[in-house]
């Protein structure tokens, strides 16, 4: 007999990926669905917002037409202003705000505060898709 051992067979190395990363990137498939039903819910809850803000906006155009007049203290309350900064814009050379005088009563088309504010907006595009 011979001093030699007999051939011992070596493990064969696995192909593919070991069933520690298996399990890691199963772990990983999951929270990605978990994420992406999040995702869902917030995008369904933001429409539902828009479609509440939409509702909200045409109500309130029924409410204040645009071509309707308003107090000082009206459109003082829509700019969130004093009605001494409507007094003072008033008597500037060109009033920042046209504005309609009845008797001594001072007056505001919707439009024209409107028309303000659109004036003042800034970083938004011009003629946005909606």
């Amino acid at each position: 007999m011979t001093d030699e051992k007999p051939d011992k067979k070596k493990p064969k190395p696995r192909r593919g990926k070991s069933p520690l990363a298996d399990r890691a990137t199963a772990e990983l498939i999951g929270k990605i669905a978990i994420l992406e039903g999040v995702v869902a819910q917030l995008i369904e809850r933001l429409e539902q917002q828009d479609f509440r803000c939409k509702q909200i906006e045409d109500r309130l155009a029924r409410v204040v037409s645009p071509s309707q007049l308003i107090t000082e203290a009206r459109a003082a309350e829509m700019l969130n202003l004093s009605t001494d900064t409507l007094w003072r814009w008033r008597n500037e050379k060109t009033p920042r705000i046209p504005f309609l005088r009845t008797g001594r009563r001072i007056k505001y088309r919707v439009t024209e505060i409107e028309s303000y504010l659109n004036g003042r907006e800034h970083g938004a595009k011009k003629g946005r898709a909606k």
